[in-house]
């Protein structure tokens, strides 16, 4: 089975040797050794730190147009790579092959694993993007149908540009020890299962086989060996039944003809 994993981003020099190569490492660990995974980048992206509603919606939209492509190449579904799920309705009503997003599937295995959760986030920048960023998060988990079942959304204490100097240099102690104090305080608020909310912060986590709170009990779930398990788990159903999804709702869309002339309009 060929997987395509939509990287949401250019690969700058950070990415590739930070985030690409843990991408690939964790993907290859999970994966069944028949499945092949490629990872896709956009041609465009931009930086969206302050939460800017418009930066959003530029970047979402190039994702969108790019993991078309997975329709054409031959493949047998696809991932959104990205904690935001960014476009994740537009391809599924899209795409003729199944799609899932990385928070998606881990909420969905945090509801198997547990009965609450916490999310635990990457630092936040100063400035006013936190609030715009737990808003989003927040609307993620109710389309999802777990807001309930949080226990807290927080992100890592820790300052924002340390965290990123760490990552560069594969210095992960400090993040680690802070990362298993804040998920103690929220399994003593509650939560049974930690979700990591963001891919570098996960990927970190995986590293260094975290995938439990030291004596709780407690799970940590990592989003891109969910994603990958599900999307592997629903092509399976569609090569026995032939279903993608349900196109009596929400993800009905439009005919093939008129997509496309959508598109030419707009030029994608």
């Amino acid at each position: 089975m060929r997987i395509w994993y939509q990287y949401p981003a250019p690969v700058d020099s950070f990415r590739r040797d930070v985030v690409w190569r843990s991408v690939q490492a964790i993907a290859d660990r999970v994966r069944r050794p028949e499945t092949e995974i490629e990872i896709v980048p956009v041609a465009r992206g931009a930086a969206i730190a302050d939460g800017g509603h418009d930066a959003r919606r530029l970047a979402n939209t190039e994702i969108i147009d790019t993991i078309t492509g997975a329709n054409e190449g031959g493949y047998d579904g696809a991932v959104i790579g990205v904690s935001s799920d960014a476009g994740l309705l537009e391809a599924r009503e899209i795409l003729t092959v199944p799609v899932v997003g990385l928070t998606e599937a881990a909420c969905h295995f945090a509801a198997i694993w547990g009965d609450r959760f916490g999310i635990i986030t990457n630092p936040h920048a100063p400035g006013p993007g936190h609030l715009k960023d737990v808003h989003y998060r927040r609307e993620q988990l109710a389309r999802y149908g777990v807001l309930d079942r949080l226990v807290g959304l927080e992100p890592l204490d820790m300052p924002a540009e340390r965290f990123r100097q760490d990552l560069a240099a594969r210095r992960h102690d400090e993040i680690l020890t802070r990362y298993e104090a804040q998920a103690r305080r929220l399994v003593e608020q509650g939560a049974d299962v930690i979700l990591s909310g963001d891919t570098i912060l996960s990927m970190a986590l995986v590293e260094h086989h975290f995938v439990d709170v030291p004596g709780t009990g407690a799970v940590v779930v990592d989003l891109i060996s969910c994603a990958i398990k599900l999307i592997e788990a629903l092509v399976d159903i569609r090569r026995a039944f032939g279903i993608v999804c349900s196109r009596a709702g929400i993800y009905a869309g439009m005919r093939p003809e008129s997509v496309m002339a959508v598109r030419h309009t707009f030029s994608r």
